[in-house]
């Protein structure tokens, strides 16, 4: 059935699903697969827990392709990729995607692959709650050694204060939990701002904006270029409302801010439906108008802005122009303030 992976010397990406799993064991002789398996450059595995153990041990002989540059694995799959990396380093991984571990353990193992992937640029864990894990303390430190090079982090707001400090990340993807307070807000981002360079990029899901939510970023992380805010509690009236001259005067610490977007994540659940308009209050062609003029003021380098599900305005020269979600401009006035 396999029969034709072994004339494949030209294969680069593999992607695995639970069906194929389960017989690889008995129908691939590895030995035979292994001179194939040196051009591997992508492997993705997507299983579930209850495939069986001979199946994954198989299948994670694939992964000793040392031209590997990206690797996706699923939370079952993780502990015998893991287990490979004792003979084998990976000096060509620089994307590795992952569940975040259920247990405490999962990280130490975790921090040991890594420690044999010396050029990770970029990591991602999908967060989830964890039974051990009570409060963002509990959640181990990587060894000063590990993800030297890690420039990105994606993953949930509580890993990426331990992982972030003393290296060299310019870009953070992260998750707030709603379970958490604003003291942990606020620790986890003073951790971020230890990032050994200067961090450019902070995205958050936030389940709703506190009133100093912006402040607490701005005054935590002041170096951002880019910063983006998706709120994931959409669907309660006034939860997303905000004082736009308030909250604006809030961003005035962020002197080097490019990019700035506030508005509601999509519920994939409810289909390809527009999320509702989080800040009605300037949705209006001219309150936009007036918060524009007030973030150029603030902010010389600014080039992009997008609030709510209306709100889209790109700097083109000594112009803003705004465009509708259809991208057909509407309106544009200069930085002087003409329209």
């Amino acid at each position: 059935m396999y029969e034709h992976l072994y004339s494949l010397q030209q294969l680069e990406y593999v992607e695995f699903a639970r069906p194929p799993i389960i017989l690889l064991e008995e129908s691939l002789d590895f030995d035979r697969l292994k001179a194939a398996a040196l051009r591997l450059k992508a492997i993705s595995v997507s299983l579930g827990a209850t495939d069986n153990v001979p199946g994954l041990s198989a299948c994670a002989k694939l992964f000793l392709s040392p031209s590997l540059e990206e690797l996706s694995t699923s939370s079952s799959m993780a502990p015998f990729i893991h287990a490979l990396t004792n003979p084998k380093t990976f000096d060509q991984l620089r994307y590795y995607e992952a569940i975040e571990p259920l247990a405490l353990a999962g990280f130490t193992e975790f921090y040991a692959f890594a420690a044999h992937c010396p050029n990770l640029t970029s990591i991602k864990f999908r967060p989830r709650i964890t039974a051990e894990i009570n409060q963002p303390d509990d959640i181990p430190s990587p060894p000063a050694n590990v993800l030297t090079k890690l420039r990105c982090f994606d993953g949930s707001l509580q890993l990426a204060a331990r992982i972030v400090p003393g290296r060299p990340v310019e870009k953070v993807i992260a998750a707030f939990p709603f379970f958490h307070g604003e003291v942990a807000f606020e620790a986890s981002l003073k951790r971020l701002s230890e990032s050994s360079r200067r961090l450019r990029a902070l995205n958050l899901a936030i389940r709703y904006l506190e009133d100093d939510y912006l402040s607490i970023i701005s005054r935590t992380v002041p170096s951002l270029e880019e910063l983006e805010i998706s709120l994931y509690l959409n669907l309660v009236p006034g939860v997303g409302k905000i004082e736009t001259r308030l909250h604006f005067d809030q961003l005035k610490p962020l002197s080097r801010l490019r990019v700035f977007a506030l508005k509601n994540l999509q519920d994939a659940s409810f289909g390809p439906t527009v999320a509702p308009e989080p800040f009605p209050e300037i949705a209006q062609g001219p309150a936009q108008i007036s918060a524009m003029k007030e973030l150029s003021k603030n902010h010389q380098h600014l080039e992009y802005v997008e609030i709510g599900q209306t709100v889209r305005w790109y700097r083109e020269h000594d112009f803003w122009i705004w465009r509708s979600p259809s991208e057909s401009a509407v309106v544009h006035f200069d930085l002087a303030g003409s329209e």
